[in-house]
């Protein structure tokens, strides 16, 4: 069978898997985020390894957030947190 320049018969399986899987890991970041209502992350007082757990943090970047904000103080807003290397080109 062929749909538009693709045969069904060579569809690549493991893509079809991984697209599942990609949907699962949607669900999961979705079920994280909405257990961060419940419960939000103090930017201002978490630790690295609790930062690593917002989804796109490295332990790189948290470690340069709780450094920042150990040389500077609290973040007071966003702009504040976007001036952290690294920070601004994933979340902008």
């Amino acid at each position: 069978m062929v749909f538009g320049s693709i045969r069904t018969d060579q569809v690549d399986i493991e893509k079809l898997i991984d697209i599942d899987d990609d949907v699962n890991d949607q669900s999961a970041l979705l079920d994280y985020l909405d257990s961060l209502i419940d419960t939000p992350l103090n930017v201002n007082a978490a630790s690295v390894e609790q930062l690593c757990t917002i989804p796109w943090i490295s332990p790189a970047l948290a470690a340069r957030l709780v450094y920042h904000r150990y040389r500077n103080g609290e973040f007071q807003n966003i702009a504040e947190i976007k001036r952290v290397r690294g920070f601004s080109t994933i979340y902008d």
